[in-house]
Protein backbone atom coordinates (compact mmCIF):
# COMPACT_ATOMS: atom_id res chain seq x y z
CA UNK A 1 0.00 0.00 0.00
CA UNK A 2 2.86 2.38 0.77
CA UNK A 3 4.29 1.94 -2.72
CA UNK A 4 0.89 2.69 -4.27
CA UNK A 5 0.55 5.88 -2.20
CA UNK A 6 4.00 7.05 -3.31
CA UNK A 7 3.11 6.37 -6.95
CA UNK A 8 -0.13 8.30 -6.49
CA UNK A 9 1.83 11.24 -5.05
CA UNK A 10 4.31 11.27 -7.95
CA UNK A 11 1.45 11.29 -10.46
CA UNK A 12 -0.08 14.39 -8.85
CA UNK A 13 3.28 16.17 -8.53
CA UNK A 14 4.09 15.61 -12.22
CA UNK A 15 0.75 17.07 -13.37
CA UNK A 16 0.47 20.46 -15.11
CA UNK A 17 -1.28 21.84 -12.02
CA UNK A 18 1.78 21.19 -9.83
CA UNK A 19 4.72 20.96 -12.26
CA UNK A 20 5.29 24.73 -12.31
CA UNK A 21 4.98 25.24 -8.55
CA UNK A 22 8.00 23.90 -6.68
CA UNK A 23 6.74 25.40 -3.42
CA UNK A 24 3.47 23.44 -3.43
CA UNK A 25 5.18 20.30 -4.74
CA UNK A 26 7.47 20.38 -1.74
CA UNK A 27 4.61 21.04 0.68
CA UNK A 28 2.42 18.20 -0.64
CA UNK A 29 5.33 15.75 -0.68
CA UNK A 30 6.18 16.65 2.92
CA UNK A 31 2.59 16.15 4.16
CA UNK A 32 2.15 12.82 2.34
CA UNK A 33 5.49 11.41 3.48
CA UNK A 34 4.84 12.58 7.06
CA UNK A 35 1.46 10.80 7.01
CA UNK A 36 2.98 7.59 5.64
CA UNK A 37 5.63 7.71 8.39
CA UNK A 38 2.96 8.29 11.04
CA UNK A 39 4.05 11.84 11.88
CA UNK A 40 1.42 14.58 12.03
CA UNK A 41 3.31 17.89 11.67
CA UNK A 42 2.34 21.17 13.31
CA UNK A 43 2.41 24.57 11.62
CA UNK A 44 5.66 25.50 13.34
CA UNK A 45 7.26 22.28 12.00
CA UNK A 46 5.97 22.84 8.48
CA UNK A 47 7.24 26.42 8.50
CA UNK A 48 10.75 25.32 9.45
CA UNK A 49 11.14 22.02 7.56
CA UNK A 50 9.37 22.99 4.32
CA UNK A 51 9.95 26.72 4.03
CA UNK A 52 12.97 27.08 6.33
CA UNK A 53 11.22 29.79 8.35
CA UNK A 54 12.03 30.25 12.02
CA UNK A 55 8.63 31.00 13.54
CA UNK A 56 10.22 32.63 16.57
CA UNK A 57 11.54 35.40 14.34
CA UNK A 58 8.41 35.75 12.24
CA UNK A 59 5.13 36.05 14.12
CA UNK A 60 3.10 35.86 10.89
CA UNK A 61 4.57 32.53 9.80
CA UNK A 62 1.94 30.28 11.36
CA UNK A 63 -0.85 32.26 9.67
CA UNK A 64 1.02 32.08 6.38
CA UNK A 65 1.30 28.31 6.67
CA UNK A 66 -2.50 28.08 7.00
CA UNK A 67 -2.80 30.12 3.79
CA UNK A 68 -0.34 27.82 2.00
CA UNK A 69 -2.37 24.79 3.10
CA UNK A 70 -5.58 26.47 1.96
CA UNK A 71 -4.09 27.16 -1.48
CA UNK A 72 -2.75 23.60 -1.64
CA UNK A 73 -6.26 22.26 -1.10
CA UNK A 74 -7.45 24.46 -3.98
CA UNK A 75 -4.71 23.15 -6.26
CA UNK A 76 -5.70 19.58 -5.42
CA UNK A 77 -9.34 20.44 -6.14
CA UNK A 78 -8.31 21.90 -9.50
CA UNK A 79 -6.20 18.85 -10.34
CA UNK A 80 -9.05 16.41 -9.57
CA UNK A 81 -11.50 18.57 -11.53
CA UNK A 82 -9.30 18.40 -14.64
CA UNK A 83 -6.26 16.13 -15.15
CA UNK A 84 -7.15 13.81 -12.29
CA UNK A 85 -10.88 13.54 -12.87
CA UNK A 86 -10.51 9.83 -13.73
CA UNK A 87 -8.39 9.00 -10.65
CA UNK A 88 -9.95 6.34 -8.44
CA UNK A 89 -8.27 7.56 -5.26
CA UNK A 90 -7.82 11.18 -4.17
CA UNK A 91 -5.29 12.80 -1.87
CA UNK A 92 -7.32 14.79 0.67
CA UNK A 93 -6.16 17.29 3.32
CA UNK A 94 -9.08 17.68 5.78
CA UNK A 95 -9.70 21.17 7.15
CA UNK A 96 -8.00 21.88 10.45
CA UNK A 97 -5.69 18.88 10.06
CA UNK A 98 -2.39 18.21 8.33
CA UNK A 99 -2.75 14.44 8.14
CA UNK A 100 -3.31 13.42 4.53
CA UNK A 101 -6.11 11.00 3.67
CA UNK A 102 -6.30 8.73 0.62
CA UNK A 103 -9.98 8.72 -0.26
CA UNK A 104 -11.60 6.31 -2.71
CA UNK A 105 -13.78 8.12 -5.24
CA UNK A 106 -17.39 7.02 -5.34
CA UNK A 107 -18.86 6.38 -8.78
CA UNK A 108 -21.02 9.28 -9.90
CA UNK A 109 -24.24 8.70 -11.75
CA UNK A 110 -25.69 11.47 -13.88
CA UNK A 111 -23.97 14.18 -11.90
CA UNK A 112 -23.64 17.45 -13.78
CA UNK A 113 -21.24 20.10 -12.52
CA UNK A 114 -22.68 23.45 -11.48
CA UNK A 115 -20.53 25.25 -14.03
CA UNK A 116 -21.90 23.04 -16.82
CA UNK A 117 -25.43 23.86 -15.68
CA UNK A 118 -24.61 27.57 -15.60
CA UNK A 119 -23.09 27.47 -19.09
CA UNK A 120 -26.09 25.53 -20.40
CA UNK A 121 -28.55 28.03 -18.94
CA UNK A 122 -26.52 30.95 -20.30
CA UNK A 123 -26.46 29.43 -23.81
CA UNK A 124 -30.19 28.73 -23.63
CA UNK A 125 -30.92 32.32 -22.58
CA UNK A 126 -28.74 33.67 -25.39
CA UNK A 127 -30.56 31.48 -27.92
CA UNK A 128 -33.96 32.63 -26.62
CA UNK A 129 -32.85 36.27 -26.61
CA UNK A 130 -31.44 35.93 -30.14
CA UNK A 131 -34.74 34.53 -31.40
CA UNK A 132 -36.69 37.35 -29.77
CA UNK A 133 -34.31 39.91 -31.26
CA UNK A 134 -34.62 38.31 -34.68
CA UNK A 135 -38.41 38.29 -34.61
CA UNK A 136 -38.63 41.83 -33.28
CA UNK A 137 -36.03 43.58 -35.36
CA UNK A 138 -34.92 41.52 -38.32
CA UNK A 139 -38.06 40.07 -39.90
CA UNK A 140 -39.01 43.53 -41.15
CA UNK A 141 -36.96 44.01 -44.33
CA UNK A 142 -37.26 47.81 -44.10
CA UNK A 143 -34.76 47.79 -41.20
CA UNK A 144 -31.95 46.36 -43.36
CA UNK A 145 -29.15 48.87 -44.00
CA UNK A 146 -26.27 48.53 -46.47
CA UNK A 147 -22.79 47.59 -45.32
CA UNK A 148 -21.70 51.24 -44.98
CA UNK A 149 -23.06 51.31 -41.44
CA UNK A 150 -20.06 53.20 -40.14
CA UNK A 151 -17.27 55.17 -41.77
CA UNK A 152 -14.87 55.18 -38.81
CA UNK A 153 -15.64 53.31 -35.57
CA UNK A 154 -17.01 50.08 -37.04
CA UNK A 155 -16.00 50.18 -40.72
CA UNK A 156 -12.77 48.14 -40.72
CA UNK A 157 -14.33 45.69 -38.22
CA UNK A 158 -17.42 45.10 -40.36
CA UNK A 159 -15.64 45.16 -43.74
CA UNK A 160 -12.50 43.07 -43.23
CA UNK A 161 -12.53 39.29 -43.47
CA UNK A 162 -11.37 38.64 -39.90
CA UNK A 163 -14.00 36.93 -37.70
CA UNK A 164 -15.39 38.97 -34.81
CA UNK A 165 -15.06 37.73 -31.25
CA UNK A 166 -17.17 39.55 -28.63
CA UNK A 167 -15.77 39.20 -25.12
CA UNK A 168 -18.30 39.83 -22.34
CA UNK A 169 -16.87 40.86 -18.98
CA UNK A 170 -18.12 38.47 -16.29
CA UNK A 171 -17.83 39.08 -12.55
CA UNK A 172 -15.73 36.91 -10.23
CA UNK A 173 -17.71 35.09 -7.53
CA UNK A 174 -16.61 33.56 -4.24
CA UNK A 175 -18.13 30.69 -2.30
CA UNK A 176 -19.23 31.55 1.24
CA UNK A 177 -20.03 28.89 3.85
CA UNK A 178 -20.59 31.11 6.87
CA UNK A 179 -23.91 29.39 7.58
CA UNK A 180 -24.02 25.66 8.39
CA UNK A 181 -25.11 23.35 5.56
CA UNK A 182 -25.40 26.24 3.12
CA UNK A 183 -23.13 27.59 0.40
CA UNK A 184 -23.61 31.01 -1.13
CA UNK A 185 -22.01 32.62 -4.17
CA UNK A 186 -21.06 36.17 -3.26
CA UNK A 187 -19.30 39.06 -4.98
CA UNK A 188 -16.82 41.53 -3.51
CA UNK A 189 -16.12 44.49 -5.82
CA UNK A 190 -12.48 44.53 -4.67
CA UNK A 191 -11.89 40.83 -5.38
CA UNK A 192 -12.01 40.27 -9.14
CA UNK A 193 -9.62 37.40 -9.84
CA UNK A 194 -7.95 34.33 -8.34
CA UNK A 195 -4.92 36.51 -7.63
CA UNK A 196 -7.06 39.05 -5.72
CA UNK A 197 -8.56 36.16 -3.76
CA UNK A 198 -5.18 34.71 -2.78
CA UNK A 199 -3.95 38.16 -1.76
CA UNK A 200 -7.05 38.77 0.38
CA UNK A 201 -6.64 35.44 2.19
CA UNK A 202 -2.96 36.11 2.78
CA UNK A 203 -3.90 39.41 4.42
CA UNK A 204 -6.95 37.98 6.22
CA UNK A 205 -6.13 34.37 7.19
CA UNK A 206 -9.05 34.32 9.63
CA UNK A 207 -11.42 34.33 6.61
CA UNK A 208 -9.96 31.23 4.94
CA UNK A 209 -12.48 28.86 6.52
CA UNK A 210 -15.46 30.94 5.37
CA UNK A 211 -14.72 31.91 1.78
CA UNK A 212 -13.00 30.23 -1.15
CA UNK A 213 -12.94 30.19 -4.95
CA UNK A 214 -16.37 29.22 -6.33
CA UNK A 215 -15.24 28.62 -9.95
CA UNK A 216 -18.45 30.44 -10.98
CA UNK A 217 -18.97 33.88 -12.51
CA UNK A 218 -21.98 36.15 -13.09
CA UNK A 219 -23.13 38.55 -15.80
CA UNK A 220 -24.48 42.07 -15.38
CA UNK A 221 -27.73 43.47 -16.73
CA UNK A 222 -25.78 45.13 -19.52
CA UNK A 223 -24.84 41.86 -21.26
CA UNK A 224 -28.14 40.82 -22.94
CA UNK A 225 -28.97 44.45 -23.76
CA UNK A 226 -25.55 45.05 -25.31
CA UNK A 227 -25.84 41.86 -27.38
CA UNK A 228 -29.24 43.03 -28.58
CA UNK A 229 -27.79 46.29 -29.92
CA UNK A 230 -24.71 44.60 -31.38
CA UNK A 231 -26.80 41.85 -33.03
CA UNK A 232 -29.01 44.36 -34.81
CA UNK A 233 -26.05 46.29 -36.21
CA UNK A 234 -24.13 43.18 -37.29
CA UNK A 235 -27.18 41.65 -38.91
CA UNK A 236 -27.83 44.83 -40.90
CA UNK A 237 -24.22 44.73 -42.08
CA UNK A 238 -24.21 41.02 -42.95
CA UNK A 239 -21.48 40.19 -40.41
CA UNK A 240 -21.44 37.24 -38.00
CA UNK A 241 -19.76 37.04 -34.58
CA UNK A 242 -18.97 34.70 -31.70
CA UNK A 243 -19.30 35.35 -27.96
CA UNK A 244 -17.10 34.23 -25.06
CA UNK A 245 -16.70 35.32 -21.44
CA UNK A 246 -13.66 37.35 -20.37
CA UNK A 247 -12.79 34.63 -17.83
CA UNK A 248 -12.44 32.16 -20.73
CA UNK A 249 -10.33 34.47 -22.95
CA UNK A 250 -6.78 33.40 -23.74
CA UNK A 251 -4.01 34.91 -25.87
CA UNK A 252 -4.67 32.51 -28.75
CA UNK A 253 -8.04 34.27 -29.22
CA UNK A 254 -6.16 37.43 -30.15
CA UNK A 255 -4.69 35.91 -33.29
CA UNK A 256 -6.77 36.39 -36.43
CA UNK A 257 -9.82 37.91 -34.71
CA UNK A 258 -11.34 41.34 -34.40
CA UNK A 259 -11.96 41.68 -30.66
CA UNK A 260 -14.83 43.63 -29.08
CA UNK A 261 -14.81 43.80 -25.27
CA UNK A 262 -17.95 44.87 -23.42
CA UNK A 263 -17.78 44.96 -19.64
CA UNK A 264 -16.57 46.46 -16.41
CA UNK A 265 -13.08 47.76 -15.71
CA UNK A 266 -13.04 45.08 -12.99
CA UNK A 267 -13.68 42.22 -15.45
CA UNK A 268 -11.00 42.89 -18.07
CA UNK A 269 -8.85 40.02 -16.84
CA UNK A 270 -6.05 39.26 -19.33
CA UNK A 271 -7.30 41.97 -21.69
CA UNK A 272 -6.14 44.61 -19.22
CA UNK A 273 -2.60 43.92 -20.41
CA UNK A 274 -3.53 45.32 -23.84
CA UNK A 275 -4.38 48.73 -22.36
CA UNK A 276 -1.04 49.50 -20.70
CA UNK A 277 -0.27 52.21 -23.27
CA UNK A 278 -3.66 53.88 -22.85
CA UNK A 279 -4.13 57.38 -21.48
CA UNK A 280 -6.65 56.35 -18.84
CA UNK A 281 -6.61 54.32 -15.63
CA UNK A 282 -9.36 53.04 -13.36
CA UNK A 283 -9.06 52.58 -9.59
CA UNK A 284 -11.54 50.23 -7.92
CA UNK A 285 -11.44 51.70 -4.43
CA UNK A 286 -12.26 54.45 -4.08
CA UNK A 287 -14.01 54.45 -7.45
CA UNK A 288 -12.06 56.79 -9.73
CA UNK A 289 -11.37 57.11 -13.46
CA UNK A 290 -8.34 59.14 -14.48
CA UNK A 291 -8.28 60.29 -18.12
CA UNK A 292 -5.34 62.16 -19.63
CA UNK A 293 -6.19 64.53 -22.51
CA UNK A 294 -3.25 64.58 -24.92
CA UNK A 295 -4.07 67.88 -26.68
CA UNK A 296 -4.67 69.95 -23.54
CA UNK A 297 -1.97 68.08 -21.58
CA UNK A 298 -4.35 67.75 -18.62
CA UNK A 299 -5.36 64.92 -16.28
CA UNK A 300 -9.06 64.62 -15.40
CA UNK A 301 -10.49 62.79 -12.39
CA UNK A 302 -14.01 61.32 -12.52
CA UNK A 303 -15.99 59.66 -9.72
CA UNK A 304 -19.17 57.65 -10.30
CA UNK A 305 -22.07 58.09 -7.91
CA UNK A 306 -25.14 56.12 -6.85
CA UNK A 307 -28.00 57.56 -4.83
CA UNK A 308 -28.45 56.13 -1.35
CA UNK A 309 -32.20 56.62 -1.74
CA UNK A 310 -33.67 53.57 -3.48
CA UNK A 311 -30.70 53.49 -5.88
CA UNK A 312 -32.37 56.24 -7.90
CA UNK A 313 -29.99 58.82 -9.45
CA UNK A 314 -26.67 57.52 -10.69
CA UNK A 315 -23.79 58.73 -12.81
CA UNK A 316 -21.19 56.66 -14.59
CA UNK A 317 -18.06 57.29 -16.62
CA UNK A 318 -17.23 55.05 -19.56
CA UNK A 319 -14.29 54.68 -21.89
CA UNK A 320 -14.55 53.54 -25.50
CA UNK A 321 -11.22 52.91 -27.17
CA UNK A 322 -10.26 51.45 -30.53
CA UNK A 323 -6.75 50.12 -31.13
CA UNK A 324 -5.01 47.75 -33.52
CA UNK A 325 -4.43 44.16 -32.42
CA UNK A 326 -1.51 42.02 -33.63
CA UNK A 327 -1.45 43.83 -36.99
CA UNK A 328 -3.33 46.55 -38.86
CA UNK A 329 -5.95 44.09 -40.12
CA UNK A 330 -7.05 42.98 -36.65
CA UNK A 331 -8.99 45.54 -34.65
CA UNK A 332 -9.84 45.82 -30.95
CA UNK A 333 -12.75 47.89 -29.68
CA UNK A 334 -13.33 48.26 -25.93
CA UNK A 335 -16.53 49.41 -24.23
CA UNK A 336 -15.56 49.75 -20.56
CA UNK A 337 -17.41 51.19 -17.57
CA UNK A 338 -17.87 50.58 -13.87
CA UNK A 339 -21.69 50.25 -13.91
CA UNK A 340 -24.37 48.80 -16.17
CA UNK A 341 -25.82 52.17 -17.12
CA UNK A 342 -22.57 53.40 -18.67
CA UNK A 343 -22.19 50.30 -20.83
CA UNK A 344 -25.83 50.27 -21.95
CA UNK A 345 -25.85 53.97 -22.90
CA UNK A 346 -22.58 53.95 -24.87
CA UNK A 347 -23.34 50.72 -26.74
CA UNK A 348 -26.76 52.07 -27.72
CA UNK A 349 -25.31 55.41 -28.83
CA UNK A 350 -22.60 53.87 -31.02
CA UNK A 351 -24.74 51.14 -32.62
CA UNK A 352 -27.80 53.27 -33.41
CA UNK A 353 -27.36 54.50 -37.00
CA UNK A 354 -28.64 58.02 -36.31
CA UNK A 355 -26.59 58.77 -33.17
CA UNK A 356 -23.52 56.93 -34.55
CA UNK A 357 -23.57 58.99 -37.76
CA UNK A 358 -23.98 62.19 -35.74
CA UNK A 359 -21.03 61.24 -33.53
CA UNK A 360 -18.74 60.32 -36.44
CA UNK A 361 -19.62 63.43 -38.45
CA UNK A 362 -18.81 65.63 -35.46
CA UNK A 363 -15.64 64.01 -34.14
CA UNK A 364 -14.05 62.29 -37.16
CA UNK A 365 -14.30 64.94 -39.84
CA UNK A 366 -11.14 66.33 -41.45
CA UNK A 367 -8.36 67.01 -40.47
CA UNK A 368 -8.72 63.84 -38.31
CA UNK A 369 -6.86 61.15 -40.25
CA UNK A 370 -7.16 58.14 -37.90
CA UNK A 371 -9.93 55.76 -36.89
CA UNK A 372 -8.20 54.93 -33.61
CA UNK A 373 -9.21 56.82 -30.49
CA UNK A 374 -9.96 56.93 -26.76
CA UNK A 375 -13.21 58.60 -25.68
CA UNK A 376 -14.57 59.29 -22.20
CA UNK A 377 -18.35 59.59 -21.71
CA UNK A 378 -20.47 60.61 -18.73
CA UNK A 379 -23.87 58.95 -18.35
CA UNK A 380 -26.57 60.16 -15.96
CA UNK A 381 -29.74 58.23 -15.25
CA UNK A 382 -32.38 56.83 -12.94
CA UNK A 383 -32.73 53.16 -12.05
CA UNK A 384 -30.18 52.23 -14.76
CA UNK A 385 -32.19 54.08 -17.41
CA UNK A 386 -30.20 56.71 -19.31
CA UNK A 387 -31.35 60.32 -19.02
CA UNK A 388 -28.28 62.00 -20.53
CA UNK A 389 -24.98 60.98 -22.11
CA UNK A 390 -22.16 63.41 -22.93
CA UNK A 391 -18.71 63.07 -24.46
CA UNK A 392 -16.18 64.61 -22.06
CA UNK A 393 -12.78 63.84 -23.61
CA UNK A 394 -11.37 62.29 -26.77
CA UNK A 395 -7.83 61.38 -27.84
CA UNK A 396 -6.96 60.52 -31.44
CA UNK A 397 -4.28 57.81 -31.60
CA UNK A 398 -1.58 57.87 -34.27
CA UNK A 399 0.18 54.73 -33.00
CA UNK A 400 -2.69 52.45 -31.91
CA UNK A 401 -0.73 49.26 -31.20
CA UNK A 402 -0.87 48.00 -27.58
CA UNK A 403 2.63 46.60 -28.01
CA UNK A 404 5.89 48.49 -27.72
CA UNK A 405 7.63 48.50 -31.12
CA UNK A 406 11.41 48.79 -30.77
CA UNK A 407 13.22 51.31 -32.96
CA UNK A 408 15.27 49.81 -35.81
Amino acid sequence: MLQFQKELLEKVLSSQEFSGSEKYQKLLRYLVESTIEGNIPKEITIAFEVFEIDVKSDSASESNIRVYIHNLRKKLDSYYANEGKEDKIKIIIPKGRYKVEFQKVKEKKNVIKKRTILIGITILLIIIASNIIYLKYFTNTTTIINSNYSNHIWKNILDNERPVLIVIGDYYLMKDNTYPDRYRSIRDSRINSHFDMDTFLMENPDKKDNICDSKLTSLGKFSPIAIRFISRMFYNSGKDFKIILASDFNWQDLSGNNIIYIGSFKSLGMLKGLLKRSNFEFFIYPNELQFYNIVSDSLHHYYSSVSSVDNAYESDYSVITKIAATDDDSQMLFFISSRDIGLISTIEKLTNLETLTEFENKYFKKPVSTNYFEACFMTQGLHRNTVKIDLLQINYLDNPSPFEIPEQ
